[in-house]
């Protein structure tokens, strides 16, 4: 599910994204990430239309820039989530255990990290704690 992370504004990007029309919306927030290079939000929704693509190695590194360009801790959560789900979805899951222990230790005992986490110990066949 997407976040409900603040849109940038006056851009056709957002409208495409709720629409499902993800290569519309990449294109539109590429256009808007030439302009503002820094923006958290941009960056974000841009990572989102990749993953929903199925596009995970832009996604990922999508979401890796936007983890660095986080104002908010609230911020984070759900790039933390979406970026380890895309390392579970290319079956990267040392990788994704380590996004989801990252995130722990900003949310620390969240029920959902550690629920998500869980699983991918469970689909990298790592019971281990």
């Amino acid at each position: 599910m997407r976040s409900l992370t603040p849109y940038v504004c006056a851009s056709p990007a957002n409208a495409y994204m709720d629409g499902g029309q993800y290569a519309d919306a990449v294109r539109e927030y590429g256009k808007l990430l030439r302009i503002r290079r820094h923006d958290f939000t941009s960056t974000y929704n841009l990572a989102f239309s990749y993953q929903q693509q199925g596009f995970y190695a832009e996604a990922i590194e999508a979401y890796k820039q936007a983890l660095q360009l986080a104002k908010k801790p609230d911020d984070t959560k759900d790039t933390f989530i979406n970026l380890a789900n895309c390392y579970a979805r290319t079956r990267r899951y040392k990788e994704s255990l380590a996004v989801y222990a990252a995130a722990l230790r900003y949310f620390p005992g969240d029920p959902t990290l550690l629920h998500n986490m869980d699983v991918v110990r469970r689909l990298s066949g790592s019971g281990d704690r």
